[in-house]
This record gives structure tokens, C-alpha cells and sequence, in this order.
């Protein structure tokens, strides 16, 4: 078996041989963690999606920059998932752009996205990054308890929104933990001829929603393309109210550990 970093080092068939499955969403929800401000093209700035190839993020003068979490057993682990993926020829033709950050204290907003171009025939993948350590981030996690629509979420919705508007073909929408909250948010709430192009939407042990979210028409309309993973004893994934099914994943962490995706157990795809 193994994790997400070993599926990636055996996987070599391409998308048109294995379609996209939820553990590729898993990869790249990963990689979203990574800070690429000045390494790929800015969210906003062109006219289509702009993106660079994935191997151009092997410099190992920038690395320290692009994974600053608490943990270094983390950073390493999303490193050696980086090169993987950029070795790997499921995933090497990857394009990734369309960068997004902010954080603001006084908004207490912590947001961040990407986007992966899988191939002309195959679509788009949205990531949206999960809670950063920082203490804003912490913040609007504990307001989305009490509170729909914090700012993370609306500037989830422009993110999607605005990708959609400027590309045509599938598009593919998922994050870990408040990442996966981010996406299935998004996707209730863009227009419902984006969420006719929405192949699916994967929620990596993110929260739910409260009463009023899981009412709206725009939640009703997309439910049934969310595919939410859990581990065995899952915490944050469990918060307020899920109304699609959940799939729980074997992981080989304990307790709040398993939280952390390189601890679930992959088998084949």
C-alpha cells in the first residue's frame, strides 16, 4: 500500500489511460499548500488561465520560501511530493498557476489558491489551501463555526467564478481541511452554468456547513458531486453539517495526526 507520495512514485499511466480519481485530487490539494508568489503567474493579471509547467518549481533556492509550515517533517514530505509529481509522467506534463494569497488580520481572512491545467482534453483542477498555522487563519476558522459566508469563502467563490469565466472545458474543484470547505463552498455558489461544468468536488477532512449553506439552492444543486474523505478519527472533518455522503480512509496517524494526509493508506488508485 503506502501514501499519497508513494501512489505518485508507482502510478505512471496518464489521465487518458486512469482518469483523474480522488487521490490525484489528494496530490495536488497537497501541493496547494506550497507559497508560489513570484513563481507563477499572479490570479487575475491575464485574460486566460496562465500557468508555467510544474518542474519549473524544482529550485532549491526557492524552497524554504515555498514550504514554511511548523512542521519540518511536513515540509519535507510536500517537497518529496513535489518531486515526485515532477518526476512522475502521470503528472510531470502538469501546468500550475493563477496564484492567489491573502491574508489580512484586520478582515481576519486567510486565503489561498491555485490551479493545475491537467492537459487540453482533460480539464482543470481548483485547490484551495487548507488553515496555514497563522493566527488569522485560526481566527476565520473558528468564525465559519458561528458564521456563513467569512471572507475566505466569498473570495473562494469570486476565485472560481472568475477561472471559469476565462477558460472553457471541465473543471475540477477540491482542498484539504478548511481547503475542502473553501471548495465546496465555491462551487454552491458560482453560477449555475459554472456548476454544470464542475466534474467534481473533493473535501480532504474539511469541515461543513451550517443549516443555512446545506439549505441554499446553490449547495442542493452540487451536493451530489461532492466526494468527501475522512479518516478513521476524524476531528475537523466532523465539524457542523455535511449533507453528502462521507468515504472514511484508513490512516496509519493517531488521533489529531490522522489529519494529515501523508498518514492515509493508498491502495492502487
Amino acid at each position: 500500500m503506502g501514501n499519497v507520495v508513494d501512489y505518485v512514485r508507482r502510478e505512471f499511466r496518464g489521465f487518458g489511460e486512469l482518469a483523474f480519481s480522488n487521490v490525484d485530487s489528494l496530490v495536488l490539494s497537497e501541493l496547494s499548500y506550497m507559497r508560489l508568489l513570484g513563481l507563477v503567474p499572479v490570479f487575475g493579471e491575464a485574460k486566460s488561465v496562465a500557468t508555467v509547467p510544474i518542474r519549473e518549481l524544482l529550485r532549491a533556492e526557492s524552497y524554504d520560501g515555498m514550504f514554511v509550515s511548523n512542521s519540518s517533517e511536513m515540509n519535507d514530505y510536500r517537497l518529496s511530493l513535489l518531486r515526485a509529481v515532477c518526476e512522475s509522467p502521470r503528472f510531470r506534463g502538469l501546468r500550475v498557476g493563477e496564484y492567489a494569497e491573502r491574508l489580512d488580520e484586520g478582515e481576519q481572512q486567510q486565503f489561498a489558491a491555485m490551479t493545475f491545467d491537467l492537459g487540453a482534453d482533460f480539464g482543470l483542477y481548483v485547490a484551495f489551501r487548507g488553515t496555514d498555522g497563522t493566527l488569522v487563519g485560526w481566527k476565520e476558522d473558528f468564525n465559519m463555526t458561528f458564521r456563513s459566508g467569512v471572507p475566505a469563502q466569498q473570495e473562494a467563490v469570486r476565485y472560481l467564478q472568475r477561472v471559469a469565466e476565462i477558460t472553457t472545458g471541465p473543471l475540477y474543484v477540491g482542498g484539504h481541511s478548511k481547503g475542502g470547505n473553501l471548495a465546496a463552498f465555491a462551487a454552491a455558489f458560482v453560477e449555475p452554468e459554472v456548476q454544470r461544468r464542475i466534474v467534481a468536488v473533493y473535501n480532504n477532512d474539511g469541515p461543513g456547513f451550517l443549516e443555512d449553506v446545506i439549505k441554499s439552492a446553490g449547495y442542493k444543486a452540487i451536493c451530489q458531486k461532492i466526494q468527501t474523505f475522512i479518516p478513521q478519527t476524524s476531528l475537523f472533518g466532523m465539524m457542523l453539517e455535511h449533507a453528502e455522503p462521507f468515504t472514511i480512509i484508513q490512516s496509519s496517524g493517531h488521533f489529531i495526526m490522522q489529519h494529515d494526509p501523508y498518514s492515509w493508506t493508498v491502495l492502487g488508485p
